[in-house]
């Protein structure tokens, strides 16, 4: 990683070496720079990247604690990451509170069981020990097949991972797991673990994660129909994010619908009561050279920017055709900001 305070275009100007990787052997990781009088940072690679799925800048300067790393399974592997949805986390919990934009680091491993996790802490603690919140879906593979066999090591496991968290000065969260589509997978997950779960949440005072078991329950049409164990796609992808975001909402202060029932949007329910939190976001829709967007509250403002960030136009009704290019969409009300990137071809 290497930063420049007087390049004019990311290849001329005076360079410094700021961070070093090498060898990565992971799919994702959060690195800390010193970006004060600097202007352009970039990404140095021996030799050419095959996937490069996502690159992220924030400012930390505050401090850092709006950091997040995703832990899980495969099942957060595809529904977190692989998963293109039209909201992710990030963007939820900034539509809601405006001051906010989480920087997440999408984890998730294919098989992993709590015991993989805790035989690799030390390379958790290496690459992503340097955030605030470790956000955690963990037990499917433990629970695997519906027996309550494995629920005694599982606890333990987990009460090892929130110890070094905590060591860290991360607070880590975990979610209730997803159920499964029994008359698919053909076995469901063992109550023992969601039993777990909880108390290792209450005896640890750990903010409650999202109740994943009972949304999935009620929606096996958000599972895959190969396996009735994994979200589909996109569907069960958009509520992990959604779930995830109105789970850790109690976490942000000034929450514009703390105690306004009569405002819209807010209903007669407190924020903390996280299964009435409502994300309702507006919709962008490209087709053609047409942009429409579906969603918008009466004093919504649009903002479509170029890829250079100019402003090619703003308003609330009649947008132009725009010709083929990516830009970044924004749409700013009252108490709400939602950003998204589209492509015209």
């Amino acid at each position: 990683m290497m930063t420049s305070a007087n390049t004019t275009n990311g290849v001329d100007g005076d360079w410094e070496t700021v961070a070093e990787v090498g060898e990565s052997g992971v799919t994702s990781r959060g690195l800390a720079i010193d970006f004060a009088g600097k202007s352009w940072f970039r990404i140095v690679a021996e030799s050419p990247v095959k996937n490069l799925e996502e690159v992220g800048a924030y400012d930390i300067s505050n401090g850092g604690d709006d950091t997040w790393f995703f832990m899980g399974t495969s099942i957060s592997q595809m529904g977190m990451k692989q998963f293109t949805v039209d909201s992710n986390f990030a963007q939820l919990i900034h539509a809601r509170f405006a001051d906010y934009y989480p920087a997440m680091l999408r984890g998730g491993i294919g098989c992993v069981t709590s015991q993989g996790v805790v035989d690799a802490l030390k390379y958790y603690a290496e690459y992503v020990g340097n955030v605030k919140f470790w956000a955690i879906e963990m037990g499917t593979n433990d629970a695997w097949g519906g027996s309550n066999t494995n629920v005694e090591t599982f606890t333990k496991n987990l009460q090892t991972i929130i110890d070094t968290a905590k060591a860290h000065g991360i607070t880590p969260i975990i979610a209730r797991m997803i159920a499964t589509n029994p008359e698919i997978a053909k076995w469901q997950v063992h109550q023992d673990y969601l039993d777990a779960i909880d108390k290792l949440t209450k005896d640890n005072e750990l903010p409650a994660g999202p109740d994943f078991y009972n949304y999935f329950l009620k929606h096996p049409e958000e599972l895959s129909a190969s396996d009735g164990v994994h979200p589909a796609e996109p569907k069960g992808g958009q509520s992990m994010h959604r779930l995830w975001a109105e789970a850790v909402a109690p976490l942000y202060k000034d929450d514009p619908c703390a105690n306004r029932p009569d405002v819209v949007g807010c209903g007669g329910t407190s924020l903390p009561k996280m299964h009435n939190v409502n994300f309702a976001l507006p919709r962008v829709n490209v087709n053609g050279r047409e942009i429409s967007i579906s969603g918008l509250r009466e004093n919504d403002r649009v903002t479509i920017m170029d890829a250079m960030g100019h402003v090619v136009w703003n308003g609330s009704t009649g947008i132009p055709k725009m010709r083929a290019g990516n830009y970044f969409v924004n749409v700013r009300g009252a108490n709400s900001n939602y950003s998204t990137k589209i492509s015209v071809k």
